[in-house]
């Protein structure tokens, strides 16, 4: 074997080997299946769990590629396939038959979505509710500053009331002892008024007495 022959099996493989790492890889992503590189098959076998598909327009590109193993192919072929995985073909769940009880025939497809739909579902699950929680810690926050806000003003509130008590108190003692001070004042009023009258009244008598008959 000449060194240009050699070269150009090592390339090809080389071509080939990157073809079936960018077909495994997207079986994962697009499926959710676990493909080694070297088990990948452009004609997969009845229980393989995948098939390749080409998008409308592509069949007659892609049928002859798939009739054939990948190691039958060129280099070519190879820079084809790994370009155009998910632009132009894609690989898609395979649909078996199966027979159920009775006899009848059911038509089976795999329908579980791919491990990258999958993420991004996650994900935008989880930023969903990353942002509700921060909206309710926000609402939270706020609903605990103002009740601080309500508990300070309650408590501002509380405290004049009790001073208008107190005052109201001091003002009531105040009035009661001016009433009684007053009363008493009245009363020792009362009573010199009433002694005066005895004493205005013996006077009168006295003088009454001392005039000539």
């Amino acid at each position: 074997m000449t060194e240009k022959s050699r070269q150009s099996n090592a390339d090809r493989r080389r071509e080939r080997d990157k073809c079936r790492l960018k077909l495994s890889q997207h079986i994962n992503e697009r499926l959710g299946i676990i493909v080694k590189p070297s088990e990948v098959r452009l004609n997969p076998r009845f229980h393989d769990a995948y098939v390749w598909r080409p998008f409308p327009g592509h069949e007659k590109l892609y049928a002859p590629i798939f009739g054939k193993n990948l190691s039958d192919h060129s280099i070519g072929t190879y820079r084809l396939l790994a370009e155009q995985v998910g632009g132009t073909f894609e690989a898609t769940h395979r649909e078996t038959t199966l027979g159920d009880a009775e006899g009848t025939t059911l038509l089976l497809s795999n329908v579980q979505p791919s491990f990258s739909v999958e993420i991004e579902r996650l994900t935008t699950e989880n930023r969903g509710l990353s942002e509700q929680i921060c909206q309710l810690s926000s609402a939270l926050a706020t609903e605990l500053e103002q009740r601080k806000v309500a508990e300070e003003d309650n408590k501002l509130l509380y405290d004049k009331l009790r001073l208008a008590e107190n005052q109201l108190q001091q003002y009531s003692h105040a009035a009661s002892c001016a009433q009684e001070m007053f009363s008493k004042t009245f009363a020792e009023m009362e009573n010199s008024l009433s002694i005066l009258a005895e004493i205005r009244q013996e006077t009168d008598m006295e003088i009454i007495k001392g005039l000539p008959a």
